[in-house]
């Protein structure tokens, strides 16, 4: 009985890593596995009436690489939090109608978390001020972590909520920055950070976002199996 392949790709360039710098032009797929790679013609006869064939216009096909360095959790947390990626928000504007969004979901007090954002790649290479946070969000601590995890923007109530005062030292390895007039800015620096009180998540809101968050990695290339 015939082999058939439910899944011929063509017009590639299939790496194997088998013998370096060679590559073929066409693979095979059976039942989720590479069945065959070779030259078109060879892997064409495993072409049945119901194969479904792919062009990939030339596209490289390489191995699975292994990824090291994950943080799925850290990832799954970032589900639960305002996602200020530049391509979600791409300007200020768009950050302080999230931020207005999340003060309608919220009680008094509860924190606003975000994460994420990069004023250099967003439009006018220009970020929410304390100014802007303290008047969206005056009954609420405001945390929005920056990209680079180094540093974040939060409001004035984020200080009171921290207990610390607005006239403070700054940290050991972090600081507060503040303007010419020696006023808050709202960005926090390295260690400075860790001296806000923000909420930790339990284990059933981890739990729920790497639920969630599943079905996110294989769409990023990123399998378990």
């Amino acid at each position: 009985m015939m082999l058939y392949a439910d899944l011929i790709v063509t017009n590639a360039r299939v790496y194997s890593m088998e013998v370096e710098g060679e590559h073929a032009e066409s693979f095979a797929i059976k039942d989720g596995r590479i069945l065959a790679i070779g030259a078109y013609d060879k892997i064409n006869e495993l072409k049945g009436p119901d194969t479904a064939i792919y062009d990939a216009d030339s596209k490289a096909v390489l191995p699975a690489f292994i990824e090291s360095h994950a943080h799925p959790l850290d990832f799954a947390k970032k589900q639960l939090e305002l996602d200020l990626r530049p391509r979600m928000t791409p300007n200020r504007e768009a950050v302080i109608q999230a931020i207005k969004e999340e003060v309608t979901k919220k009680q008094k007090g509860e924190w606003i978390i975000g994460a994420g954002w990069d004023e250099n790649l967003m439009e006018g290479k220009q970020f929410v001020t304390m100014a802007d946070l303290d008047a969206i969000a005056p009954e609420h601590p405001v945390f929005l972590l920056r990209t680079c995890v180094h540093n974040a923007m939060v409001n004035t109530k984020a200080f009171e909520a921290s207990m610390i005062a607005l006239d403070a030292s700054d940290p050991e390895g972090g600081s507060f920055e503040r303007d010419e007039s020696g006023s808050l800015t709202g960005y926090v620096m390295e260690d400075a950070m860790s001296v806000f009180k923000t909420p930790t998540y339990s284990i059933e809101k981890n739990e729920t976002g790497l639920e969630d968050c599943r079905g996110d990695f294989p769409k990023l290339g990123n399998c378990d199996d």
